[in-house]
């Protein structure tokens, strides 16, 4: 898992598939049995949906073209 070797404060999930709250939950429940079952319990890693939920590719696509007309 990648959170071991980032460390990461944040775990951000964009897109469609964030619109499912359980589907959130369910992966913070598994990133947190598999950090308690490899010993990596000063690892405090949080999963979410991000902001824009669904719309995330649009802003994205959004920024890259204004980035790409600067």
């Amino acid at each position: 898992m990648l959170a071991v070797a980032f460390n990461p404060d944040k775990v951000i999930i964009g897109g469609g598939i964030s619109s499912r709250d359980d589907l959130i939950t369910d992966v913070s429940d598994i990133v947190q049995a598999y950090l308690e079952r490899t010993n990596a319990t000063d690892l405090d890693v949080e999963v979410v949906a991000c902001q824009y939920r669904n719309d995330a590719n649009l802003v994205g696509a959004v920024a890259s073209f204004l980035e790409q007309k600067k």
